[in-house]
């Protein structure tokens, strides 16, 4: 999955913002790292959460671009 340099962009700010929703900072990093070519699995390891999970959200970060990872 490839994110355009300014979702990259703002992905990165929300994950430093220290108001953040935690929610929001997982699925922002799942974003990120599937950008950088990580598998699901490592995804799923790395941040603590099933690989289901991560699945779900890099499918929908591909079709929704950086704002998919919002509650709709």
């Amino acid at each position: 999955m490839k994110l355009a340099r300014k979702e990259r962009q703002e992905l990165q700010s929300l994950i430093r913002r220290t108001t953040a929703a935690q929610r929001d900072v997982t699925r922002a990093r799942i974003a990120l790292m599937a950008h950088e070519g990580y598998t699901s699995a490592a995804i799923s390891q790395e941040l603590g959460v099933s690989v289901q999970t991560v699945s779900q959200w890099r499918q929908r970060i591909a079709r929704q671009g950086a704002q998919g990872i919002r509650e709709a």
